[in-house]
């Protein structure tokens, strides 16, 4: 997978670069990687893509080339429902958007209440 990810940002390996003037270039990086010997193995994807770009191109390419390697695509944010990031109409429902909220939450509170002084 590292010929796909390996300092390359832009999406170029793995066929899937673009850019447009409303919103720049397509950004991709690998975040999280978890390896088990004898179980399952995944690595998360943080994917930005043009606005005039479409999931469904991007995805398929990926998918095409990392499918080779026993890897599946799954979903982006909330398994069983429709990706509708950069697209017409973008939305997401309330529910879907209250876990997200409450760690927003819970970070601004740690923070706040961290003592970042360091002991003399």
């Amino acid at each position: 997978m590292d010929q796909y990810l390996f300092e390359d940002y832009a999406g170029e390996a793995l066929g899937i670069a673009s850019a447009d003037e409303i919103s720049g270039a397509l950004t991709i990086n690998s975040g999280i990687l978890q390896f088990e010997p004898d179980g399952e193995s995944f690595f998360h994807i943080n994917l930005r893509y043009p606005v005039t770009d479409e999931a469904s191109r991007i995805l398929g390419a990926i998918a095409e080339r990392v499918g080779k390697y026993g890897f599946a695509i799954e979903p982006p944010l909330f398994p069983g429902k429709t990706s509708l990031a950069h697209q017409a109409d973008e939305y997401i429902e309330v529910e879907d958007l209250l876990l997200p909220a409450a760690m927003y939450a819970r970070a601004i509170y740690e923070l706040a209440n961290a003592d970042f002084h360091e002991e003399k």
